[in-house]
């Protein structure tokens, strides 16, 4: 067994470490979503055959509200307001020929997944800022706009693009118009948001409708990725196809990957030290003389058995450090990803902390391995002298 044998079971190893540590890296990055604003979720009546031409069946009665504010899996949760008055949107850009009615949403801030810059509104202000659904906009780019040989909008654009807004009650006696942009995109919601006291604002003084029952509420939920939250939202004909809601869905994905990255990464991982273990067995024995004349001129069995280690220790070492660092390559890829950003996965640009404590209990493991096995077989070839 030589070097060459060496060669392939440390190609093994790093295989195994890779894998091992790899699936460390994902379960911390999605227990990082976990803790941050993402423990949102917007949700929403299960359309139906039985809800056409029943538009009743798709609102939140406060009956429904309520029990579900009581739900143990939610730490708070709103209705989604909808304004009751008309509005009409207009942008007086000749390029971009858009007239339109519309309506719009709120919900308080705490909910939000991004807040643009002067979002609040007070009486008096003429202008209003809005947040849109980033699909809504996607659909604008990749449809529309290719269809109809309009001009494609960037995020930045967009922010820029003036809008009109009119305001008036059912017989248009009572106008008033508003300027307004949109001052950012949201993955959270599927509407035109304003902010809350905005809304509160215009239905006062402009709404023609009493109440309007919400289509959607948005919830914070103490476990976003809970099976049992699904299950019990489906029971009761309820989605939560925006939001974090999606990562319910992904956390069994991920526990797939997790632990199958895990189950294949121990099996190398176990191979690699059997196979360790022979290269130090073999060449243990093939030194034996060596060794017998290294103890007679003095030499200690610990001394000999540091030896041995320092030459292969290192060697692992660095083999964990260079798979650290294309971790941490990843990591920092994935956090300035522009994409993840888009679809409101935002990561650290540092592998979590407990990528470095498993690397720490692999390089233990490997230490210990080897010097149960260089201590055996030492002891034995000294003791056959």
């Amino acid at each position: 067994m030589g070097r060459g044998t060496f060669w392939i079971a440390l190609l093994g190893l790093s295989l195994a470490l890779l894998l091992i540590l790899a699936a460390v890296q994902l379960r911390g990055n999605f227990a990082q979503l976990q803790g941050n604003k993402t423990k949102y979720v917007v949700i929403n009546k299960t359309i139906t055959n039985e809800m056409m031409g029943n538009v009743s069946k798709s609102t939140f009665t406060p009956k429904e509200i309520t029990e579900l504010q009581q739900c143990t899996y939610f730490d708070s949760l709103q209705p989604i307001k909808t304004s009751l008055c008309k509005v009409k949107l207009e942008i007086p850009i000749k390029s971009i020929p858009l007239n339109t009615d519309m309506y719009f949403q709120s919900v308080p801030d705490a909910y939000l997944d991004v807040q643009p810059k002067d979002w609040k509104w007070s009486p008096g202000d003429g202008a209003v800022k809005g947040i849109a659904p980033r699909f809504l906009v996607d659909m604008y780019n990749y449809g529309f706009a290719v269809g109809q040989q309009l001009p494609q909008l960037s995020e930045a654009t967009i922010g820029s693009i003036p809008l009109d807004f009119t305001i008036s009650n059912a017989t248009d006696a009572n106008t008033i118009k508003f300027k307004g942009n949109i001052g950012a995109l949201s993955n959270r919601f599927f509407s035109i948001l304003v902010p809350d006291n905005f809304m509160d604002y215009i239905n006062k003084n402009y709404g023609f409708m009493e109440f309007k029952p919400p289509t959607g509420l948005v919830a914070k939920a103490k476990d976003p990725t809970s099976t049992a939250m699904l299950k019990y939202l489906n029971t009761k004909g309820l989605k939560t196809d925006y939001g974090m809601g999606r990562y319910s869905q992904y956390g069994f994905i991920i526990s797939v990957i997790e632990t199958m990255s895990k189950v294949n990464g121990f099996l190398f991982f176990g191979f690699a030290l059997l196979v360790f273990m022979l290269f130090v067995q073999l060449t243990i024995v093939n030194a034996k003389t060596e060794l017998q004349l290294l103890t007679t001129l003095g030499t200690s069995p610990t001394q000999l058995r540091k030896y041995l280690l320092g030459r292969i220790m290192p060697v692992f070492a660095i083999t964990i450090g260079v798979i650290l660092l294309i971790l941490s390559v990843v990591q920092l890829l994935l956090s300035t990803s522009t994409q993840l950003k888009d679809a409101e996965i935002v990561l650290t640009p540092y592998i979590p902390f407990t990528v470095l404590i498993a690397a720490l209990i692999m390089y233990g493991v490997l230490w210990a391995v080897n010097y149960y096995t260089i201590k055996l077989h030492v002891g034995k070839s000294i003791s056959k002298a």
